[in-house]
């Protein structure tokens, strides 16, 4: 529905939609083949293990919506616009549907007759809007834990739908439940407010659009411990509180404009971090968890971010025998000024929770388990500030225009570099670079242990050695062109040519050559994430 009357203007719609995602899976792996004639390789009987590895699942969803929007504006001046939806997902057993809605409204201030005269003053406008959103993708991503044998690996699964797996066990096929559901599980939802200004000055010579956002998230989906006995090591369940805020901005300036001239340049980019505030209960003991590890590298508490680091602080190299050595805190118990065994302390949250006002020591150690986990305060995932700028000018017929992204501040984990520094057994796998700076004798100051053939393998496990910066600089995109003169266009008989090169991922400034901080949202490196190609390419554009 459209209808405008004087300055008024109303839109409106109401809309109804039906998705059904349906994923079949089956797999039958075969073993021990007879007749090495490719003609017989698909032949069941060309085989002397028939059912080995068989597996299969069913995953089935549907997401039922009704929604409406309507918008109001006057005078194109006091805008208004509201949402309103109803959701419905398989994805839940008991509670399927939830109501989400949101309100907007926005204000030309430039309009107003105090600022008509302006001489810089070219647009003003002020926007605000808050809303309730849903989510339901974050329980189709879990994987069945289930290891009955060693053939059968799990599939993702739906908390609403009872679901089977069928995979091998011995040799035969083998029927088995999906994991354990929460019947009560139900969408997780942020309560957002964003704000804002659109502006342009000097008759558009200057443009600039800056947001603040502030999401809290509830019900947040969450692993919880199972006991062995439940037939499976965790249920996906809400809890939890989490908020997330930032600042963005987009900002243009039209440095030249002239006729055969001009120069534009652009930068955007984005702060922003996230805090818990509320932990969920461990279901073990009925309280609210202190912590809780993620991945290995990653520690969620109460005003810590989903993506600060909770490691083993690496504490270098001894330089009298090359052993790696890691922070251990502790705390003197029976006050004899020295270590003694057992005054380790194994992890620094949950002991500074339950001996509040502990006067806590440190020293280093050569054994990685005694090394305690800690938050490393200086070094998180996210960064300072991200983002990209452009520039774009052209001279008479020619053109050039850049992008280039870059990121300040932040660490992310470098698992390809931590693996290529391991102490496995010499030969048997490759080294970095940096291995040629591994200490090699009493007094030699190096950050690389000694090398060990297949010895004190622990100098690779997780801790801050391996956090690396991921500020970089990156030209994402160049393209130069040139348009051919329409009188000459004319002359040859076309209505015009285009003629550009460019090219897309030509370099990336990083801490460490090869690790390219862009192939992941944390920054985290593996290998089986490779750089983005570097390609070129030519285009030409005839109008007839």
């Amino acid at each position: 529905f459209k209808k405008g009357f004087g300055n008024h203007y109303i839109e409106a719609i109401v809309a109804h939609e039906t998705n059904e995602d349906s994923f079949t899976f089956s797999n039958i792996y075969k073993k021990g083949i007879v007749n090495l004639n490719p003609d017989a390789a698909l032949e069941p009987d060309n085989y002397t293990e028939q059912n080995g590895n068989s597996q299969g699942f069913t995953r089935k969803s549907n997401l039922e919506s009704y929604f409406g929007q309507i918008n109001y504006n006057f005078d194109n001046k006091y805008y208004l616009s509201g949402t309103l939806r109803r959701d419905g997902t398989s994805r839940f057993l008991n509670n399927k549907w939830g109501t989400f809605w949101s309100l907007g409204a926005g204000w030309v201030i430039s309009k107003e007759s105090f600022l008509k005269s302006s001489s810089f003053l070219s647009y003003l406008k002020l926007k605000a809007s808050y809303g309730v959103l849903g989510d339901q993708g974050g329980v189709n991503t879990r994987v069945n834990t289930l290891t009955d044998s060693e053939n059968y690996s799990g599939a993702d699964y739906y908390g609403g739908q009872d679901g089977f797996y069928v995979g091998s066990l011995s040799g035969s096929i083998a029927l088995a439940p999906l994991p354990i559901i929460d019947e009560n599980l139900t969408w997780e939802t942020s309560n957002q407010f964003q704000t804002g200004i659109e502006l342009e000055l000097f008759n558009g010579r200057i443009e600039a659009n800056m947001d603040y956002y502030r999401k809290t998230t509830k019900n947040l989906f969450i692993d919880k411990q199972l006991a062995s006995s439940q037939g499976d090591q965790v249920i996906r369940t809400n809890d939890g509180e989490l908020l997330n805020q930032g600042f963005e901005f987009d900002l243009t300036g039209h440095v030249i404009k002239k006729d055969d001239f001009s120069l534009s340049l652009s930068v955007n980019g984005e702060l922003f971090d996230n805090e818990i505030l509320t932990m969920p209960i461990d279901d073990n003991t009925g309280i609210v968890k202190t912590i809780n590890r993620v991945d290995d590298i990653y520690g969620h508490s109460k005003g810590s971010s989903i993506y600060d680091y909770y490691i083993r602080e690496w504490a270098g190299v001894d330089p009298a025998n090359g052993n790696p050595q890691w922070t251990q805190h502790w705390v003197d118990s029976n006050n004899n000024n020295a270590y003694d065994a057992g005054e380790g302390i194994d992890d620094l949250v949950t002991y500074q929770s339950e001996n509040s006002g502990s006067t806590i020591l440190q020293r280093k150690t050569s054994v990685y388990a005694d090394a305690t986990l800690k938050y490393i305060e200086d070094k998180s995932v996210i960064p300072t500030i991200r983002g990209a700028f452009r520039i774009n000018t052209s001279f008479k017929q020619f053109s050039l225009s850049t992008q280039f992204g870059y990121s300040i501040g932040g660490y992310g984990y470098d698992f390809v570099y931590a693996n290529l520094m391991s102490n496995g057994l010499v030969g048997n796998s490759s080294y970095h670079t940096d291995i040629r700076n591994s200490w090699k004798k009493p007094g030699d100051v190096t950050n690389v242990p000694r090398i060990y053939s297949n010895q004190n393998v622990n100098v690779s496990r997780a801790s801050s050695r391996f956090l690396t910066s991921t500020d970089y600089l990156a030209l994402n995109n160049i393209r130069f062109g040139y348009a051919l003169p329409k009188t000459v266009a004319e002359q040859i008989g076309i209505g015009g040519l285009d003629l550009w090169v460019s090219g897309d991922n030509l370099f990336l400034f990083s801490e460490r050559k090869g690790y390219n901080p862009t192939t992941s949202v944390t920054g985290q490196s593996n290998v089986y994430s490779y750089n983005p190609i570097t390609t070129y390419t030519f285009g030409v554009r005839v109008r007839i």
